[in-house]
């Protein structure tokens, strides 16, 4: 080691000590406690590590000005500290934010404490086209959008090419999704706000898990801050910073540092299968724009009128084709809904990469290409109902390889015997939406795609039918291969952010096909006007939305995906159905060895064996609990937190909530809200208020 080595060392530990401290999540009795450890570095590991910030600091190097990534997180005052002081509205006590990339050893942090003071960085730092990333922007947001309000910013257009980027605002938002991004215009340019989970749809624990971050999610009492202003402690100046560092890393190792600047994770892969596939001018001659309108049903419509209606709406090729997509089948068992099964041979198997696998030409599935052609599918003169089925299926066994086709009928149909119904009838008042129906007790319209319409003869009977009218289109095979080979390739010999990033890309693609032509926007105000036209000034940030018509992308590809998947699933489960306990979209949960399915370890197009169990209950639709011979638990409940942060002899831990979990709690009878009951105030509820938002605390209930 030379002298000018031995002096560098020399220098950094007088900085930083020799003794590097560091925190660790550590599972004591079903709790995941953070501990604080320490480690003394040798001289080679210091050398190591300077030339390491050496090396970093000159890779990660942001544009002077514009187009900047950033990642920041706000912490905010709790219900619990609003009610300790009697104050009627919550505020910004931290805020954190980094550039992206940074150096994550070096923790390139800048810290606040008070959402004045972030607004203020705001103004001086940010440029034109840069884009600061929140991790749940519709948290966030809320708290900005009270700011800018509260401020006299309006809302509209904000950009250097109208000259107008001062003192306004751009919200990009929908009911269901919430915020996407919040473009503001003040001091040097109009920057953009944007959601991070609309592309990584993780918490931040699971980021830092998945993606093997340098640095993970630590743990706070959320509850002690009263206001905006206070100190902020070296225990959360840490906890803030990981948050916004674990986000940043992840980001840029999966998408900016690859040119993936889309707002969402679909975005980002039909972007990249459009490059792949030789450009937009090729896309679009395969998948052009289809015509559609938006469907507008009245609130009390009559049979008449509706029937009206859906022969407006089918007359547009769009429409009528998007009348056929529909989700995936998850589905319990009839008859052991509730009951604890005790020392069954069970297994779970997975499909590989689903919607993939249908994608892939080994899959022998054809798909739609360019603009369709109606047609009679065979139908002529007054047949009967059975021979009109007849003529339907063997057309459709005539056009395998060269068309495929979407039909709408009307059917009355009933189950067979012994066979799984999958049909479900979600716009009609005397189905429940989520139920799969066994019968329909009469005629009813439907619309489904060739493939799906012979799986439908073979599970039900069809009491009577009749034909109306039918589309079809070009068919084509492996459209998707060069894609799917890739990002498989990738998922299959990568670990961390690269396989979760092929695992985005895989699973993205299809719903992008099929994005709806319906959507609305948001417009915030303060205060309200009641239905009586009386304005009401409450000081909260209210949203009006307003109803927009959108371009689809080429819908008779995302129908045809979802069909052939469910007809996957549904023969997967009529092979195995003496043995079948519940299905959820990729995967079967059976009590035997599966039957009439390929098992590998990962090939594309085969099933895999996801795990073993000898307990297993069963509640309804994504709620249920297994246990293997080991003691391993899987527990999917809709609606329950993955873990609960609690106080725990002094320390502040992350429980799992999932760990407390037994057999006889694991119920729709048992009262998740008594005094005793481990999960009281589990779950969040979002509520607005002056300033932002709130999460309040509230009862969580296995409902049946």
């Amino acid at each position: 080691m030379t002298r000018t080595e031995k002096d560098k060392i020399k220098a950094w530990v007088a900085r930083n000590g020799r003794v590097r401290k560091y925190h660790e999540e550590v599972l004591n009795k079903g709790n995941i406690e953070i501990v604080e450890k320490s480690e003394e570095l040798t001289d080679e590991e210091i050398l190591a590590l300077i030339k390491y910030n050496k090396k970093q600091s000159r890779k990660y190097v942001q544009p002077k000005k514009g187009g900047r990534f950033f990642m920041a997180d706000f912490e905010t005052t709790t219900q619990e500290a609003m009610e300790r002081t009697g104050a009627d509205h919550t505020e910004v006590w931290a805020w954190a934010i980094c550039p992206i990339p940074c150096n994550y050893e070096q923790r390139d942090v800048v810290i606040g404490n008070s959402l004045d003071s972030f607004m203020e960085w705001c103004k001086k730092n940010l440029h034109e086209d840069d884009i600061v990333f929140f991790h749940n922007l519709t948290f966030d947001g809320s708290f900005i959008m009270s700011w800018l309000l509260n401020h006299g910013y309006k809302q509209e257009k904000c950009g250097w090419k109208n000259k107008k980027h001062f003192r306004n605002y751009d919200l990009l938002a929908g009911s269901m999704a919430g915020f996407y991004s919040l473009t503001i215009g003040m001091g040097k340019g109009a920057f953009r706000f944007q959601d991070s989970a609309k592309l990584l749809a993780f918490t931040v624990y699971e980021i830092g898990e998945s993606f093997q971050t340098k640095v993970r999610k630590s743990l706070i009492d959320y509850d002690v801050h009263d206001k905006a202003g206070e100190f902020i402690t070296p225990e959360e100046e840490e906890y803030i910073a990981n948050d916004v560092l674990v986000v940043a890393q992840a980001l840029y190792d999966t998408l900016l540092s690859r040119g993936y600047k889309k707002m969402t994770a679909g975005s980002n892969a039909l972007h990249d299968f459009i490059e792949r596939f030789g450009g937009k001018g090729k896309f679009r001659e395969k998948f052009p724009e289809l015509e559609g309108v938006v469907s507008r049903k009245k609130p009390s419509e009559t049979p008449e009128e509706e029937r009206k209606r859906l022969d407006y709406e089918d007359s547009f090729e769009d429409n009528f084709t998007r009348k056929s997509y529909r989700g995936a089948v998850c589905m319990t068992k009839e008859g052991i809904e509730g009951q604890t099964l005790r020392g069954i041979t069970g297994i779970t198997v997975d499909k590989h990469s689903m919607y993939p696998s249908q994608m892939h030409s080994k899959s022998k599935n054809y798909y739609p290409v360019g603009k369709g052609t109606w047609t009679d599918m065979g139908i002529t003169g007054n047949m009967r109902s059975l021979k009109q089925i007849e003529t339907i299926l063997d057309t459709i066994e005539n056009n395998y390889g060269k068309k495929v086709s979407f039909l709408s009928f009307m059917v009355d149909f009933s189950v067979k015997p012994d066979h799984a119904p999958f049909v479900q009838l979600k716009n009609f008042s005397r189905f429940v939406p989520n139920e799969f129906i066994k019968e329909s007790n009469g005629m009813v319209r439907m619309y489904m795609s060739d493939a799906e319409f012979k799986l439908f003869t073979e599970q039900y009977k069809i009491n009577a039918f009749q034909f109306l009218k039918a589309i079809e289109y070009k068919a084509e095979i492996g459209l998707f291969d060069e894609f799917i080979d890739y990002w498989y390739g990738i998922k299959e010999s990568s670990k961390g952010a690269l396989k979760q990033l092929a695992k985005l890309m895989l699973n993205s693609l299809y719903g992008k096909f099929a994005s709806s032509l319906e959507g609305d926007s948001m417009e915030a105000h303060l205060g309200y006007t009641d239905k009586g036209g009386k304005y009401h000034d409450d000081g909260i940030v209210h949203y009006t939305h307003i109803a927009e018509e959108r371009k689809g992308v080429y819908i008779p590809v995302g129908a045809m995906v979802t069909a052939y998947a469910r007809c996957d699933l549904v023969r997967a489960i009529q092979a195995n159905f003496d043995n079948f306990l519940y299905c959820d979209t990729d995967s079967l949960h059976l009590k035997g060895l599966p039957r009439g399915i390929p098992i590998t370890k990962k090939d594309i197009c085969t099933w895999g064996v996801e795990g073993t169990f000898n307990r297993a209950k069963y509640i309804r639709q994504k709620t249920y609990f297994e246990v293997d011979n080991r003691g391993g638990r899987t527990v999917r409940c809709a609606g329950l937190p993955r873990s609960v942060v609690k106080e725990v002899d002094g320390k502040i831990v992350r429980v799992g909530a999932r760990e407390l979990v037994n057999f006889d709690n694991f119920d729709v009878y048992y009262d998740f809200a008594s005094p005793d009951s481990p999960f009281r105030g589990c779950k969040l509820r979002r509520q607005t208020i002056k300033g932002g938002v709130i999460l309040v605390p509230t009862d969580f209930q296995i409902r049946g």
